[in-house]
């Protein structure tokens, strides 16, 4: 009887060790390279910092003075909703709005900006 406690205690051990590793790496698909797919020279790069992923722009030819430019910040994965929930960075006016951005495929990520009743959504596709 107690070797087949431990064998259990053991596979639920395994269980959930697989179940934290899968979830990690489902949160980190958002680190990369992105661009706007309706302003493409808008780009930008996420990383992880400190177990929160942020995002700066790269690339900006119309506002080259922008590049490196905190654009997201503080963004923590919630596994319930599928969402990274964190704040958004206007770099024009330094604004800052609370979001929710969502993966759509390993490809893309979307997210929407209000105000009042008013919403903007931007879409992004991965960078080769």
């Amino acid at each position: 009887m107690k070797k087949i406690v431990k064998k259990i205690k053991l596979l639920l051990g395994i269980m959930l060790l697989t179940v934290l590793t899968a979830s990690a790496q489902n949160a980190d698909k958002i680190i990369g390279k992105w661009k706007d797919t309706d302003h493409l020279e808008k780009q930008l790069e996420m990383y992880k910092q400190d177990n929160k992923y942020f995002g700066k722009s790269i690339n900006d030819k119309s506002k080259p003075s922008k590049n490196g430019t905190l654009v997201f910040k503080d963004l923590v994965r919630n596994e319930k909703t599928r969402t990274y929930q964190g704040v958004l960075i206007n770099p024009d006016n330094n604004n800052e709005y609370k979001i929710g951005i969502e993966l759509v495929g390993e490809n893309d990520f979307k997210f929407k900006v209000g105000k009042f009743i008013f919403f903007k959504t931007f879409n992004f596709k991965r960078m080769n």
